[in-house]
């Protein structure tokens, strides 16, 4: 859903910024560009919109964490996708993209290339990324209105039912009452969130509208984590702010495990081997026991994936942690 999703944007700036390196390119100048964005965000359909306008450029992409430089293609411009597999946070795992920021200063190809924002900030305060490239085009997020226009030409068949969540009776899940003798009372607790949304005007496109709104904040706009949020939150032909809320993973990790899910989320996904070399042979296990019970990643013979669906609170989690750049 990545390109999809990116086609209801407002990315005329994006694009702008692209044509103008471009035009600088075939004027003699290598302003070499990096498009950069969180996992499921966008970027190949911006770097597509590169390669559209560099004609006869060639297209790569670096499908795995690197061992070795990658080999370059005979042409003077060249779009590189996924470069954050260009490093691994082990002692030796800089080279390759060591050798891809020679090749940027030295070569007289014009390079745009694709980075997940974690690898790309990490880079930035380790290596200075950011120093080779001229241009830097983020990907927009959508708004609640464009985010409306993409689940409506995405979704199979007609919308679901827009619904209000209901105000429940209080619960004791949450907060207890200390009493002598070690013991405790379970505290009643209402959820503001899900309080707050049966509030207000009840008419239909209010309803909507508070869907809308919600699935974008709850996904920061990034249609390819929205679009899974979505798909679980509707049933029954209804959907409503809460089921999309319950959509997103909770995070509860120690710190060994809390390194492994930024790995995984720097990357987006990986082999099995290479997590295991950066994380440990020991932790990786354990680790990944726990990502996979709080359904923060997928395992699919050998690869570890960040599930999209956990993109949000995984990368608040990490944030808190200091464990993201």
């Amino acid at each position: 859903m990545d390109r999809d999703g990116l086609a209801h944007a407002d990315t005329e700036s994006e694009r702008t910024a692209l044509a103008d390196a471009v035009d600088a390119f075939a004027a003699g100048d290598r302003p070499h560009v990096a498009v950069v964005g969180p996992p499921f965000a966008g970027r190949s359909a911006l770097l597509d919109h590169a390669t559209d306008l560099l004609d006869g450029a060639a297209r790569i992409a670096v499908s795995s964490l690197a061992d070795e430089s990658i080999t370059w293609p005979d042409s003077t411009a060249v779009v590189v996708d996924d470069c954050q597999y260009l490093y691994t946070r082990t002692i030796d795992g800089y080279a390759p993209f060591e050798a891809f920021a020679d090749t940027l200063v030295e070569d007289d190809r014009f390079v745009v290339t694709g980075w997940n924002r974690h690898a790309w900030d990490y880079l930035a305060a380790v290596r200075n990324v950011d120093d080779l490239f001229s241009v830097v085009v983020e990907t927009p997020p959508l708004s609640s209105s464009e985010m409306e226009a993409f689940v409506t030409a995405a979704h199979d068949g007609p919308l679901p039912s827009f619904e209000a969540n209901a105000v429940t009776e209080p619960t004791g899940d949450g907060a207890r009452l200390a009493l002598p003798g070690g013991r405790s009372l379970p505290l009643p607790t209402v959820s503001l969130a899900r309080f707050g949304d049966a509030l207000g005007d009840d008419s239909p496109e209010e309803k909507r509208a508070r869907v809308f709104e919600t699935l974008t904040a709850q996904s920061n706009g990034n249609p390819g984590v929205a679009w899974p949020l979505w798909r679980a939150a509707v049933e029954d032909g209804t959907v409503t702010p809460a089921a999309i809320r319950d959509a997103v993973p909770e995070v509860s990790l120690d710190d060994e495990a809390g390194f492994a899910l930024a790995t995984v989320l720097a990357n987006e996904r990986l082999s099995t081997a290479k997590l295991r070399a950066v994380v440990g042979d020991r932790r990786y296990w354990r680790s990944r026991r726990q990502l996979r019970g709080q359904d923060l990643v997928t395992v699919a013979g050998d690869e570890v994936a960040i599930n999209p669906a956990a993109v949000p609170s995984a990368t608040a989690f990490c944030s808190r942690r200091r464990l993201l750049w």
